[in-house]
């Protein structure tokens, strides 16, 4: 009875009246929907910053005291990349960069890896706070002159990316304690490594780990460099938005 007199008095109103309600509801209606759906559900989820050591810092933000959690961060280090330049966290300053493992004369999966993430460099070419950062299991081969020629093979553009070298107990602790990654010796010339792509932000946490051989995993990673890369202009306020 009440939808029956509600219809009743929408047909009472004079033509104008019920045109105009009639063209509110045929416009907003599906505008808000798709607000919803495009803006609000399609909005990327902050990713997950990786391993909370389970201690909290306590700091006053506007007069409110305000408590986050501690991360594990990767240690410092320092290696020597493809030009013979010094190699540090510090090089990684207000940027963000994903890191894997390989060695030069690797024929299995590292050619894989190595197109898959001259892939990311030319999507992000213009992103000057993305960087790609590539350590050797293989230190003892992969020389300066080495790493330099690999480089030159897959078209490394070296402003944006690094292959280091350097000791191979640091490298190797490095990649076990502070990446959580895989890598040991069977010997002088077999080395295994993991295969995973490591996205690191701009205060040294983890904040994913992707498949470098499978494409949908790389597509995944690429997705969530942008998503932290949006992050990253809202941290650092010198920052202008990067592209999309």
């Amino acid at each position: 009875m009440r939808y029956i007199c509600t219809s009743f008095q929408f047909y009472k109103m004079n033509k104008s009246t019920r045109v105009f309600i009639a063209l509110c509801i045929a416009v907003f209606v599906p505008v808000g929907f798709w607000l919803y759906y495009n803006v609000y559900v399609g909005m990327p989820k902050p990713l997950r910053k990786w391993f909370p050591t389970g201690e909290v810092i306590k700091h006053e933000v506007n007069g409110k005291t305000k408590i986050d959690s501690v991360y594990h961060t990767i240690a410092d280090f320092k290696f020597v990349n493809q030009n013979g330049t010094i190699i540090t966290n510090d090089s990684f300053k207000n940027k963000i960069y994903i890191a894997n493992f390989f060695f030069c004369s690797c024929q299995s999966i590292c050619p894989k890896l190595m197109k898959q993430l001259v892939g990311i460099q030319e999507e992000f070419k213009q992103v000057k706070w993305l960087k790609i950062l590539s350590y050797t299991v293989d230190p003892e081969h992969d020389s300066v002159m080495v790493l330099k020629k690999y480089a030159n093979r897959f078209g490394v553009d070296d402003t944006k990316w690094s292959l280091v070298t350097g000791n191979l107990n640091e490298l190797y602790n490095l990649c076990k304690t502070s990446y959580y990654l895989a890598a040991q010796s069977d010997g002088p010339e077999s080395f295994d490594h993991s295969c995973k792509f490591v996205l690191v932000d701009n205060h040294r946490i983890i904040r994913g780990y992707y498949d470098g051989l499978d494409s949908v995993d790389v597509a995944r990673l690429k997705k969530d460099v942008v998503v932290l890369l949006k992050e990253l202009s809202n941290d650092v306020n010198e920052l202008h938005p990067p592209r999309q």
